[in-house]
């Protein structure tokens, strides 16, 4: 029996097994709190969770002592806006095609008047230029917030130049770096990035933890949002989750050792299955590409309009056999109708989308069959409207 086709990765990834392997311990022989010092178990938690922080800041380039663990990249997000911003007010810069975890955040903050908030227009190519951000700065700008690689069109942002140009202002830079982690390139010394967003379960580790990676100057100013025990420097309170925790921190050091041969693979799977589906729909219709160019977006990342076929149609008509989505998994409705007016797609068009994430586990017999089953449920949806 054929398994399924997982092609839905920018949404969440499978566990590693190593991964898994790393976890283990910490889930059925050793029940101990990392915050208790004063027994050998709660000490050995302690420093696993220590060597866990220290991997996680080797993969961004960042000092250990910088990585603030949370519950995933949503709460980093609050965590970094909320805590920077609120009660000290300011001017943000972020752009349309951001996720909803900053985009929703910063809007909750402009409207009750803690910020000013300037909103680019990435427009058709997915891509933040520079020269718009600077010139959106204001006197009073404090921050802007600029994800690094896009969950939808997987754009790569141009973060080294954004940055360049901030530190010459001064101002705090703000990167949700949730997908794309190892697979691009980044380094926060080198991109002068201040606060980075992090999700263990988009790089093959767990659910339910990520972290908040918060240099010097920013964590000098940055205000808890969670209150309790005062763990994580006092800034994210509640007992660690010791079992994900090591969990995170051994696919960020897979990632690290891994992720550049990986993202070379990914690509050409991409390339296989962008081939494939082309000529498989060539005699209905040939598929649109969002966003950037193939050179310029997340290695493993399509995102395809096909004219005529429904998206959210076309995803249910997949499954079982095939995995995929429409657009964010987390998005509103909303949210998805503002990141197809920024593609340049009209309502119809913008519920035409097909987005496909290719991964680790995937194989190149695998995406053969995925444009198969890709043609076949497509032409049936035509085929039915007519």
């Amino acid at each position: 029996m054929k398994r399924e086709i997982y092609l839905d990765h920018h949404a969440t990834t499978p566990v590693d097994p190593r991964v898994a392997e790393k976890m283990r311990p910490a889930l059925f022989e050793l029940a101990a709190n990392a915050s208790n010092p004063l027994h050998a178990p709660g000490r050995r938690a302690a420093a696993s969770i220590e060597d866990a922080r220290g991997e996680i800041a080797r993969l961004v380039d960042a000092s250990s002592r910088d990585v603030i663990f949370t519950s995933g990249a949503t709460e980093a997000d609050n965590l970094a806006l909320f805590g920077l911003l609120r009660g000290r007010g300011g001017h943000v810069i972020t752009h349309n095609m951001e996720h909803d975890a900053v985009f929703e955040t910063l809007r909750a903050l402009e409207k009750d008047g803690e910020i000013e908030l300037t909103v680019l227009e990435a427009g058709p190519s997915a891509l933040v230029e520079p020269a718009a951000i600077e010139g959106a700065l204001r006197p009073n700008t404090r921050l802007v917030s600029i994800m690094s690689v896009a969950n939808e069109t997987g754009a790569i942002q141009p973060i080294q130049a954004i940055g360049e140009l901030l530190v010459e202002h001064d101002l705090f830079f703000h990167v949700d770096a949730a997908q794309g982690t190892g697979l691009v390139p980044l380094s926060m010394r080198e991109a002068h990035i201040d606060l980075l967003s992090l999700s263990s379960h988009k790089i093959y580790g767990p659910m339910g933890v990520g972290a908040l990676v918060a240099n010097t100057r920013a964590r000098a100013e940055l205000r808890p949002i969670l209150f309790g025990g005062g763990q994580e420097g006092g800034l994210r309170s509640g007992s660690s989750p010791h079992a994900l925790i090591l969990g995170f921190g051994e696919a960020a050091r897979l990632m690290r050792l891994e992720g550049a041969e990986e993202a070379k693979r990914l690509r050409g799977l991409r390339a296989v299955l962008l081939d494939r589906l082309t000529e498989a729909l060539a005699p209905m219709a040939r598929p649109e590409l969002l966003g950037p160019a193939l050179e310029t977006r997340h290695p493993g990342n399509l995102l395809l309009r096909i004219p005529g076929v429904h998206g959210a149609t076309l995803v249910s008509a997949l499954s079982p056999d095939l995995i995929a989505s429409t657009g964010a998994s987390c998005a509103t409705g909303k949210s998805e109708r503002r990141i197809g007016r920024a593609l340049g797609l009209d309502e119809a068009a913008s519920k035409e989308v097909l987005r496909l994430g290719i991964g680790r586990f995937n194989t190149e017999e695998e995406m053969r069959r995925a444009a198969e089953r890709i043609r076949d449920a497509a032409t049936a949806l035509r085929a039915g409207q007519k």
